[in-house]
């Protein structure tokens, strides 16, 4: 679980270096955020002893377990570091928070969300609620499966209550039992069993969707994205990426447009979405790492006159139509070194492109272009349907009124109203 604060006037680069031979990242048994490359403030961490990643004695699969564990040794550790890291901002635009939302996490996750909507109602939360689970996958145990839509439930009824907008991230339209299909990457060749693989894919596409409020260069504030996003209370919104960006070497984006058909378009990160064949009520998209000099083909075009955000927009509406599109430009790539994933085909050339010549990627991909986009698509309805519609069996409510401490039978009647509300409005705006 992480909560981040985002500081406009502060910025600054590790450079702590990384062997890609020092330590086996593709090994389950490692766990790679050990090694992160970002220095992250010392007195940011929050760490709970009771609980381990590989804990049996303990299991911290119930969200009930969160929230006593955050009663007994978390709330006063936690909200004390989030008050003062927020007094060290000079601009303090808001808050991400990125959570595991199936097990004990949600329930810390959800109190702390209730915290700063009442500590800090004026600044907007950005959420990631994240539905990915280990080498475990199908989920075929019942017990284990009632116990991760439990915690579901009441993460995003939660989140409808206490967040600007938030966007699941998983590789599968199926939440609960996390089965197949798993989402499918042109250039990609991952392991959707390995979190080590799934996790660089969600922070590539978090890292180029939050970039037009973390960026000096850019015109946009927390506030701006949040409030378009989350127009008439559709506050769950769907999040896509390509990765990388599916430009040739010796290609031009203007000539993408004015091609009839994409050759490859995003992938959902969000279950139930479908990018390319759905119109989107709002979109905010974000095109980094595409030099200037590789919008326009040189020569007569329809595009000539066009700022390089008009050509992104062009592209978007073409694939994937919106009533009301945001492009946003830059050209910082996403930078794929050690310690990311080797993942990448080889058709994606040293510098990002794809190059179908031989050797193209020979050094191996150090940086890459990449897209994404936040969606308000009327799909979200669906997902919020299919999570509702196992809720309502008896089963359930059986097994979660035996097993999580905290349940009572108004407060789950009212959790099911609250996303029933938010489920209305994705059919009538």
């Amino acid at each position: 679980m992480r909560v981040n604060f985002y500081d406009a006037d502060k910025t600054g680069k590790s450079k702590e270096k990384i062997s890609a031979c020092s330590y086996d990242f593709n090994s389950p048994d490692t766990v790679w955020c050990d090694f992160l490359r970002t220095n992250l403030h010392p007195r940011s961490f929050c760490l709970f002893q009771e609980i381990s990643p590989s804990a049996e004695k303990k299991p911290f699969n119930l969200y009930s377990n969160g929230e006593d564990l955050y009663a007994r040794s978390g709330k006063e550790m936690i909200e004390e570091a989030i008050r003062r890291m927020s007094e060290e901002c000079d601009y303090l635009q808001g808050f991400h928070v990125l959570f595991d939302a199936h097990n004990g996490f949600s329930g810390i996750s959800n109190k702390i969300l209730e915290y700063l909507e009442d500590e800090y109602k004026h600044l907007p939360s950005l959420c990631f609620p994240v539905f990915q689970e280990n080498e475990n996958m199908p989920i075929q145990d019942m017990k284990v499966q009632m116990n991760r839509l439990y915690a579901v439930l009441n993460s995003m009824s939660n989140l409808n209550n206490n967040c600007s907008f938030f966007s699941p991230l998983s590789l599968s339209d199926d939440i609960v039992t996390q089965s197949q299909p798993y989402k499918s990457f042109p250039f990609l060749d991952y392991n959707p069993y390995l979190l080590y693989h799934t996790s660089a894919i969600y922070a590539a596409a978090i890292d180029t969707l939050t970039s037009p409020f973390r960026l000096k260069a850019m015109k946009f504030t927390m506030s701006d994205i949040t409030s378009s996003m989350s127009t008439y209370g559709r506050k769950l919104v769907c999040s896509s990426t390509c990765l990388p960006f599916p430009l040739s070497h010796d290609d031009h984006l203007s000539a993408m447009v004015e091609k009839d058909i994409p050759e490859h378009y995003m992938t959902s990160l969000t279950p139930f979405y479908k990018p390319a064949s759905e119109r989107t009520l709002f979109q905010s998209s974000v095109l980094r790492g595409v030099p200037g000099n590789r919008f326009q083909k040189p020569g007569k075009s329809l595009f000539r006159s066009m700022q390089l955000e008009e050509i992104f927009g062009e592209y978007l509406n073409k694939y994937s139509s919106s009533s009301v599109t945001t492009a946003t430009v830059f050209t910082e790539k996403v930078s794929v070194d050690v310690p990311f994933p080797k993942i990448f085909k080889p058709a994606v050339s040293d510098c990002g492109f794809l190059d179908q010549r031989l050797n193209a990627n020979q050094k191996g991909v150090s940086k890459v272009p990449v897209a994404a986009s936040f969606c308000s698509s009327d799909s979200a309805g669906d997902f919020l349907e299919s999570i509702l519609s196992q809720a309502t069996k008896l089963s359930f409510k059986e097994y979660v009124k035996n097993t999580e401490a905290t349940y009572e039978k108004d407060n789950y009647i009212e959790i099911m109203e609250n996303l029933r509300g938010l489920q209305d409005n994705y059919i009538n705006y």
